[in-house]
Parts: structure tokens; sequence; C-alpha cells
């Protein structure tokens, strides 16, 4: 095992996962991922949305805004790369030209 320093089980797709509390969760959109970095044995990424502010002068001024800081082990975000995955592919074309 030393080779392999991560012992979580592997994910079983047909096992039940319970989800409490899914309801209240918080939907985070975000534009981009400004920053990103891995720090003992963590992977850092800052999420970031676009805004369009008013200014005094009747103007307004484009920012980014930072709306959170995600932090998870290095399993979590293979996880979380895989989910993206499955989930782009569902918009992918099919050979009949629209998506699924």
């Amino acid at each position: 095992m030393a080779d392999n320093p991560d012992t979580s089980p592997p994910h079983d797709p047909g096992k039940e996962i319970t989800i409490v509390d899914a309801p209240s969760a918080p939907i985070i959109y975000f534009d981009g991922v400004p920053t990103l970095g891995f720090n003992n044995g963590i992977v850092n990424l800052m999420l970031a949305v676009g805004l369009i502010l008013p200014t005094k002068g009747g103007q307004v001024l484009g920012q980014s805004v930072a709306v959170a800081h995600l932090r998870c082990n290095a399993a979590a975000a293979l996880q979380l790369r895989d989910s993206i995955d499955k989930a782009l592919l569902l918009a992918a074309p099919t050979r009949e030209g629209k998506a699924n």
C-alpha cells in the first residue's frame, strides 16, 4: 500500500448513497477558477463569478468576485473530475446532432 496512499474504499456505483438535508445545500454558480493549488494532500480551488457593478458616474465596472474556496483530498478531486466529465458527456451532441 506504500505506492497507493489513498486507503478510502472504492466507489461502488451499485451502492445506494443517502444524502441528508440536500434541499438546503447552497447552489454555487461560478464562471471560472482563477486560482488553484495543492498543499499537504489538499486540492485548493477558488471559484469566481464575473459581476457588472454600477459606479457613481453612471458607468459600469466588470469585476470578478470569489464565491467559494473549494477544498478536498485527491480522491474527492478525482471523483469530482469524473463527475464533471460525465455531466459534460450528457451535453455532447449525439449522431443526430442533439444533446442527450
